[in-house]
């Protein structure tokens, strides 16, 4: 978290205001949840959630000098539908969306908007980075290994990250942002 203060602290120091904040952090965790350690659990929760609150917090300042200050979350469709085996990752994007949630609340006084996007399966680098959590002797073990292979490849075969660009565009252009987007017409009915 020091870095993300050190990073502000510049931020600020060259940019008396801040228009639009997208923050687009994700990592996770491949496994059952009883396996996962309160490290791993808590890695999670540092990149996904909590980074994203300091760096909100940090910068606020300068949002609030803007006319019409905008934040955007990058979420997922798994905190909308947990992903088994890929449990923490969806509690953390979850709990993305309650900020955002809150922050359209307490920040409408100071004309600052929040919206969540939400993609769905992404062609990224987040597949590779993904840890893998199976114990030895693990009774999860094919379980674990059959639903990671599908999320790996469902993955790669996922929508271009172009296409997540162009939907925050057409967010931030909008007058008053959603509460939530969904990105991809598959994930529609949410």
């Amino acid at each position: 978290m020091e870095l993300i203060k050190t990073v502000s602290r510049k931020i600020i120091l060259d940019y008396n205001t801040i228009d639009i904040l997208i923050n687009c952090a994700g990592v996770g965790t491949g496994g059952a949840i009883e396996e996962i350690s309160d490290q791993d659990l808590l890695w999670v929760y540092n990149v996904n959630l909590f980074g994203t609150v300091e760096l909100i917090k940090n910068l606020l300042p300068a949002l609030k000098t803007s006319k019409k200050a905008k934040i955007i979350n990058i979420g997922s469709v798994a905190g909308e539908i947990t992903i088994p085996y890929q449990t923490s990752y969806s509690m953390s994007k979850s709990s993305l969306q309650r900020l955002t949630e809150g922050l359209r609340i307490e920040l409408k006084q100071f004309a600052i908007d929040a919206c969540t996007v939400l993609p769905g399966d992404t062609k990224t680098g987040f597949t590779s980075n993904r840890k893998t959590i199976l114990n030895k002797n693990s009774p999860y073990k094919r379980n674990v290994e059959r639903s990671i292979a599908k999320m790996e490849k469902d993955e790669q075969n996922g929508v271009s990250p172009n296409r997540v660009v162009k939907v925050i565009y057409k967010v931030i252009n909008r007058n008053r942002m959603p509460i939530q987007v969904v990105v991809g017409l598959d994930y529609k009915f949410l």
